[in-house]
């Protein structure tokens, strides 16, 4: 945990998504703590300056309420991508929050499993196996982190920055009891971002090496196989 120190003000924990780290929301917390918050950044485990050497969703979820119960009750959460996913179940599971604010919610985890074993060619069984060995090793459903789960348990006050595409499903749900908000006078979601479809243009690969080599190879046949699974060129 990271704190700025001083008297005794409304709590804000910023969490960070995957392959991130606290010191990504550094500047977040400074323009909260001139807002006169007191904000908290936290390394989930395996991240940042945490221990460990394998982390998952649950365990991103269980950090955030172990935090909590040490520093007490929360004015708010502020989360990326994956963290935003797992603020938003420990919200429905209880979390003494009161509003939350998502940047960029990450896809649920049945589509980001899909997506993650289609990138490396792997069978289509692989995604199922792959999730039922989390839940047995966590002991949560994942179901739990999915958006039909998720919006019918929560109500809070939700700030909606930066919405990504793929994870519009989350927003949807959400909008059923949620009060949804974008920037810019407190406007709701605009319709039209919820129905665009993933990924609206073709996407372009980066590899930092030289063609013909190892990396080359791998990185094509990545490239075909999300092709196929996106319905969008990969270059």
């Amino acid at each position: 945990l990271f704190l700025h120190r001083g008297p005794r003000r409304p709590l804000v924990l910023l969490v960070h998504g995957w392959a991130g780290s606290a010191g990504q929301m550094r500047r977040l917390a400074d323009t909260l703590a001139d807002q006169g918050f007191d904000p908290i950044l936290l390394d989930f485990p395996a991240h940042g300056a945490s221990g460990g050497w394998r982390a998952t969703l649950p365990q991103f979820a269980r950090a955030i309420f172990a935090a909590t119960a040490r520093l007490g009750p929360l004015h708010g959460v502020v989360a990326h991508s994956l963290g935003a996913l797992a603020a938003l179940h420990a919200s429905a599971r209880g979390l003494p929050v009161q509003r939350l604010a998502l940047i960029a919610p990450s896809a649920p985890p049945a589509q980001f499993l899909t997506w993650f074993a289609g990138s490396f060619g792997l069978p289509e069984r692989i995604a199922p196996r792959m999730r039922a060995q989390i839940e047995r090793r966590e002991g949560v459903p994942l179901e739990q982190y999915e958006p039909a789960w998720l919006g019918s348990r929560i109500a809070l006050p939700t700030l909606l920055l930066r919405p990504a595409v793929a994870g519009r499903a989350v927003v949807r749900a959400l909008q059923a009891r949620a009060s949804l908000y974008a920037p810019g006078g407190g406007a709701q979601v605009p319709a039209s971002l919820l129905a665009q479809s993933y990924p609206v243009k073709p996407i372009r690969m980066i590899l930092p090496f030289p063609p013909g080599g190892p990396t080359d190879i791998t990185g094509r046949a990545i490239a075909q196989k999300l092709s196929e699974q996106l319905g969008q060129s990969v270059v």
